[in-house]
């Protein structure tokens, strides 16, 4: 029989789930249009989260303030008791999943076409998203997910540092 270990527990780091099928995060779009978690988004969640998975990965959620609507959020402590809501929820049906939650911050977009760069940030504006992923993370924790994953990938913020498009010619940059 192929994929003997699939079925089998593995430990990362200090977490070990208890088989290796992860449900990746994709953003669902059940949220309220503030944020917040909806019966939906509940219900979403818990029937992915009875097949049995050894983990799964909650939707990004916007770790600052910003106008995203229907995008989970995770930027000041009241949409806690929502995200502490859902992670209980997905513990009812399926105890022994290890459950994480993928946070995110966006560049800025207009309907104009405008974009905002890296190099569009000041300094002093680099140590609040530090600080915003800090916070994304602690509410993360307080709401009781087993695990954090942070979003990199194509234009977010970032990831955007990462990029070869990133004209910053301090320590940012290059």
């Amino acid at each position: 029989m192929g994929y003997v270990k699939l079925f089998t527990p593995v430990k990362v780091g200090s977490i070990s789930f208890p088989n290796r099928i992860q449900r990746t995060s994709m953003v669902s779009g059940l949220s309220s249009e503030d944020g917040y978690v909806t019966d939906e988004l509940i219900a979403r969640y818990r029937r992915e989260a009875k097949g049995g998975g050894g983990s799964i990965v909650v939707e990004a959620a916007v770790i600052i303030t910003s106008k995203s609507p229907f995008n989970l959020r995770i930027s000041s402590d009241e949409f806690i008791p929502g995200l502490q809501l859902l992670v209980k929820n997905i513990r009812e049906v399926n105890p022994e999943i290890k459950i994480g939650i993928q946070i995110m911050q966006h560049l800025k977009l207009s309907r104009s076409g405008w974009r905002q760069k890296v190099e569009d940030f000041r300094r002093e504006e680099l140590l609040e998203i530090v600080k915003n992923h800090v916070e994304a993370t602690r509410r993360a924790v307080e709401a009781g997910f087993d695990f954090v994953e942070i979003h990199m990938a194509h234009a977010y913020v970032l990831a955007s540092f990462l990029s070869r498009s990133n004209k910053r010619t301090d320590e940012y940059g290059g």
